[in-house]
């Protein structure tokens, strides 16, 4: 697709060709077979079943694993087994496994039938294992070679298969002993520039990291991220390798799982679409329950301000900087559970007594300056806008205690979460916010009271 020319006119150029029911669209040719994920989500289904049967097997390979469910339900009604087994053939282990899964059981068999024995026998493996695992993701196309061979005959077998495409990764060869337990990796660049007559285990690196099979994707993305890693070798219990996660893989860990934590974080349960391949009703049921949760959650605040309603009839001006008071409350705790989330996702923190003393004392300092600075600032506003030198007191003073309760709640809740064995991104920033106004409301309203008893207003 040229750069100057923007997805809109795109599809709109699409959109017409259709119409005319011509039977090949000449504008696909130009494009990369990422684009083709772009414009199938944002065609209606009709508009998507007419282009599916126009884009090249050639394009699915490289796509066909990736495409939002809603958008693969489509394409698998115009491929028709036999063209899907033809795609399914060409596809690295691993996103055959993903597509796989995605498929609905009835087609899932109708396919298994269609491949053949060879390409059953690599992606069996991975189906034993859940698809967010590193069983799941991992690849089984590898090179790996035993370790009495030597360098020659091995790079020999290495270049014949590579020029077939017999290997999904290409970043190191892997050493294993005669029972298939992992001994050893080699740099590419060291295993080709060897001399052909040592053997594989007087050359390999013995200091190396691996995973076991059920350990969970975003765990190996931390490794990944921490170690600086190319690519991961997978075992099972006794050692023996199973097969490798690629870098592209863990790049796709990676987005899935900020995605993940970001729509968790914002009140959604987990969508797997995206939202322009989402259908509405979906859409309704992933958001109305939280949406629900939060509605009563914040009738607590409406409690708390009817319990005050004597002191607000009193000094009305009181009411005015509620919402000012509520919001920063929990902007405060959404800045400090973000910040915790994500040293809890990269390893920084952990679930230890001694880091959560750590950071509730950093949160304290932080915020008690941070409410010190914003301090002055409201008792000015207050008073400048209500002329009340109480109002504009207590504005000063309960912003102090509401940036601190609502910065702690926010940098502990996801402490606890976690330590329940749940998702900390659990810990939303609605929830977060639902909480902190009902105790911002608390403080402000009780530091009014105690004021005026104390000034005998």
């Amino acid at each position: 697709m040229k750069a100057q020319e923007s997805m809109e006119d795109l599809l709109d150029e699409i959109k017409e060709e259709l119409e005319k029911g011509v039977e090949k669209l000449r504008i696909l040719e130009a494009l990369r077979p990422q684009d083709f994920i772009d414009i199938l989500e944002r065609l209606d289904s009709e508009d998507r079943r007419k282009l599916a049967v126009m884009i090249p097997d050639s394009v699915y390979v490289e796509i066909i694993a990736k495409l939002p469910q809603q958008v693969l339900n489509d394409v698998l009604k115009v491929l028709g087994i036999r063209r899907l087994a033809r795609i399914a053939i060409e596809l690295p282990v691993d996103e055959l496994a993903d597509l796989l899964e995605a498929l609905p059981p009835s087609l899932r068999i109708s396919l298994l039938r269609e491949l053949p024995a060879w390409k059953i026998a690599e992606v069996r493996p991975l189906l034993k294992y859940p698809p967010e695992t590193a069983g799941g993701i991992m690849t089984t196309r590898i090179p790996a070679f035993y370790e009495e061979r030597l360098v020659g005959n091995a790079v020999e077998e290495f270049i014949a298969r590579s020029e077939f495409e017999g290997y999904d990764t290409s970043r190191y060869i892997y050493v294993v002993d005669s029972k298939g337990r992992l001994r050893g990796i080699i740099d590419i660049k060291r295993f080709l520039t060897s001399p052909r007559n040592k053997k594989l285990r007087d050359i390999m690196m013995r200091n190396y990291i691996a995973v076991k099979a059920d350990i969970d994707q975003e765990e190996v993305a931390k490794l990944v991220v921490k170690y600086d890693l190319d690519e991961v070798p997978v075992i099972d219990d006794e050692g023996v390798l199973l097969g490798a996660i690629t870098a592209d893989d863990i790049m796709d860990v990676l987005v899935n799982e900020a995605t993940e934590d970001l729509v968790k974080f914002g009140g959604i349960v987990k969508i797997r679409e995206p939202y322009l391949a989402a259908r509405i009703r979906e859409l309704v049921r992933k958001r109305i329950v939280w949406l629900i949760a939060l509605y009563l959650g914040d009738l607590i605040s409406v409690t708390i301000i009817s319990r005050y309603e004597a002191l607000l009839s009193a000094v009305i001006a009181l009411s005015f900087f509620i919402p000012v008071l509520t919001d920063t409350g929990g902007n405060a705790g959404s800045q400090a559970a973000t910040l915790v989330i994500r040293s809890l996702a990269m390893g920084e923190a952990r679930l230890s007594f001694s880091d959560a003393l750590r950071i509730i004392a950093k949160e304290t300092a932080t915020s008690l300056i941070m409410g010190a600075l914003l301090s002055p600032i409201a008792f000015s506003i207050g008073y400048i806008m209500s002329g009340n030198a109480l109002v504009a007191l207590t504005l000063g003073l309960a912003i102090i205690l509401v940036v601190y309760v609502g910065s702690i709640m926010g940098a502990m809740l996801p402490m606890v979460t976690a330590r329940l064995g749940l998702d900390p991104a659990v810990i939303s920033a609605p929830l977060i916010t639902t909480v902190a106004d009902a105790t911002g409301l608390t403080m402000y309203f009780t530091i009014a009271t105690l004021l005026i008893n104390y000034l005998h207003i």
